[in-house]
């Protein structure tokens, strides 16, 4: 049974408690990190900036959307990470990681959302999350309130 090491769980712990428990539930079945939890404005804008450059008039403008990682900038537009003193958000990777395999990032969503519904049934979380990839159709390893 895998579990989280000492860093995971430093960053589990700046999420949201009904987070906190759905992902130490989930990690009992398939082997996973957690990448974010709460993420300060200046950390948000630093992943804000990917495959974006500044344009003549000093904005920020996307120039390979591949690279983009965020549409929230941390400070005008605040995401479900940027939340205190809990965040709202997590951002878990396979263990080892494994960004090309996307069938695993989808059993795993599957293994989330049956132990969360288990846990919402049981009374132990009062929320269920929301899947990166169910809202948006990309950003497999994002799960919010």
């Amino acid at each position: 049974m895998a579990s989280f090491g000492k860093k995971s769980m430093s960053r589990l712990k700046t999420c949201d408690e009904n987070i906190q428990t759905v992902m130490l539930a989930a990690i009992k079945y398939m082997d996973f990190s957690i990448i974010y939890g709460q993420r300060t404005p200046d950390e948000q804008f630093t992943l804000f900036k990917k495959g974006r450059t500044q344009n003549q008039q000093g904005e920020l403008v996307i120039y390979d959307l591949n690279l983009v990682v965020t549409y929230k900038d941390g400070t005008e537009k605040k995401s479900k990470h940027n939340y205190v003193p809990l965040s709202f958000a997590v951002d878990i990777a396979l263990y080892p990681t494994l960004w090309e395999k996307k069938e695993l990032f989808y059993e795993l969503g599957g293994i989330i959302k049956t132990v969360q519904e288990q846990l919402f049934y049981e009374g132990k979380i009062t929320t269920k999350l929301k899947w990166g990839f169910d809202l948006w159709e990309w950003d497999e390893g994002h799960w919010e309130i």
